[in-house]
C-alpha cells in the first residue's frame, strides 16, 4: 500500500526534512494516519520534519 511505502521511505531517512507547500499535506498525513490506524507516536515523529515552503515564501 502506498501509505506504508511512504512511511517506510520517510522512516528510512529519519533525519531528512519533508518539504511541502501548504497545510493540506500536513492534514493529509494526519488523516491517513487515522484512516490506516498508524500509531500516533509515529505520526508525531514526522510532524517536526515538515517544512511548509509556502509559509517560508510568503512570510519573508
Amino acid at each position: 500500500m502506498i501509505w506504508e511505502q511512504f512511511l517506510e521511505l520517510v522512516n528510512h531517512y529519519h533525519q531528512a526534512p519533508i518539504f511541502h507547500f501548504s497545510d493540506y499535506e500536513k492534514d493529509t498525513i494526519q488523516r491517513l494516519g487515522n484512516l490506516y490506524q498508524t500509531p500516533n507516536s509515529q505520526i508525531k515523529q514526522l510532524m517536526p520534519r515538515l517544512i511548509d515552503l509556502h509559509h517560508c515564501v510568503t512570510t519573508r
